[in-house]
């Protein structure tokens, strides 16, 4: 069974944690393919078993790379908002020197 799990994070640490879960991902990924490599299509039902296996964790990978792509849209979208609210409201800059 899963669950979606919801944390915060400082929106500076969203880029590493995109990372962490990528690279989570892609490990976990690459340690699927060699059990699939590794299977005896002459053993029907390891093979069989092993192929599922296979496929639930190809499921789960996308569903991670769907959760990495949808933080970094929220993290641009959060970025645009700041960029918004700076050029609504500059400070420093213009009131300097003046």
């Amino acid at each position: 069974m899963k669950v979606n799990v919801t944390y915060s994070v400082d929106l500076k640490e969203v880029p590493l944690e995109i990372d962490r879960l990528f690279r989570n991902a892609i490990k976990d990924l690459h340690l699927s393919l060699k059990n699939l490599e590794a299977l005896d299509s002459n053993s029907i039902m390891e093979f069989i078993e092993g192929v599922h296996d296979f496929r639930k964790g190809l499921y789960d990978f996308d569903s991670r790379l769907d959760e990495c792509h949808t933080m970094g849209r929220g993290y641009i979208a959060a970025l645009g908002g700041a960029l918004e609210s700076k050029a609504q409201n500059p400070i420093g800059d213009q009131n300097e020197g003046g």
